[in-house]
Formats: C-alpha cells, structure tokens, sequence
C-alpha cells in the first residue's frame, strides 16, 4: 500500500506539471520542498519551489513528461522517462527521484546525461540555495 501510495503520488505531481497547474503542484509540495536539477542547483522551500514552477511553466507551455517506469527504492521515487517541449533544448531523456512525506513531494531532482540548461539559475537565480 505505501509503495503504491509513494509512486501515484509522483505520477499525480507528473500529470499537474503536464497540465501546467502550479496551484495544484503547490498543494502537493511539502513545506520543506526542495528543488535540484541536472546541474545540482538547488532552491528550497515551497514558496520559492512554486514560484519557480510558475516561471518553469511561462517559459514552455509544451513542456510534458512521459513517464516510462516508475518504482520506489526504500523512501525515494525512481522515475525513467522522457520530457517533450516546444524548445527542443528542453526535449530529452531522464530519471528523477523523489521523496513523498506524509502524501507530499518533499524532494524533486532530475538527471539527464546530457549538457541540460542551468533553468535553475535561468529562471530563478534569485530564488537558488547558496
């Protein structure tokens, strides 16, 4: 039950990023929510995670993830799929991991293999934990 709880919370965080709702991925965000992306930049918080959403989601209204598999490793959430984007410096092949806390996202990275654009520091360097 936990384990199916875990992974359809992160399928559930997946769908609202889809959809571009961060109202709804804000009440999905534990308080103590923590943003990295593929270039280890962090921003903490769920204020600031939101309001880095909310810029996330103005620069590429096409933006999705195709989730491939989903499975959880002791209190992460291993995600292997793929993103589509009108910019296609935002197309490519990832994994993420997340953490869920009491039914909420507390923790949200993402790795691609590739040279993946700083979005952290792009969009929201006034936001990114020194």
């Amino acid at each position: 039950m936990l384990f199916r709880s875990r992974v359809s919370t992160a399928r559930r965080f997946i769908k609202r990023m889809n959809l571009a709702d961060v109202d709804a991925l804000a009440a999905m965000m534990h308080d103590d929510f923590v943003f990295v992306d593929s270039r280890l930049t962090r921003i903490e918080g769920r204020e600031n995670c939101i309001e880095f959403f909310r810029r996330f989601v103005a620069l590429d209204t096409g933006f999705a993830i195709t989730i491939e598999s989903a499975s959880r490793n002791g209190d992460d959430v291993l995600i292997k799929g793929a993103t589509t984007a009108r910019d296609p410096v935002l197309v490519a092949q990832c994994l993420w991991q997340c953490q869920v806390i009491d039914g909420k996202i507390a923790y949200w990275q993402s790795f691609r293999s590739d040279q993946p654009p700083a979005l952290a520091r792009i969009l929201a360097s006034d936001l990114v934990a020194n």
